[in-house]
């Protein structure tokens, strides 16, 4: 779920085990960080509202 927004916020280079790496090499490249409205993260107060916010994004819904 952090991947999207860790490569939204320029996030270019990962350190992680080996066996995950496949996992989260489909995950940037199927992220369209376009979609990312980094601003309204930043205003978002909880970690639980940023997962929320991904998560809608995940879904397709629209979020602000």
């Amino acid at each position: 779920l952090a991947v999207p927004l860790l490569t939204a916020m320029g996030l270019d280079e990962f350190s992680l085990s080996v066996s995950r790496a496949p996992k989260i090499r489909e995950a940037i490249r199927n992220t369209d960080t376009s979609r990312i409205d980094l601003k309204e993260v930043q205003k978002l107060e909880t970690a639980s509202e940023v997962r929320e916010y991904l998560k809608g994004l995940l879904n397709g819904q629209t979020v602000k």
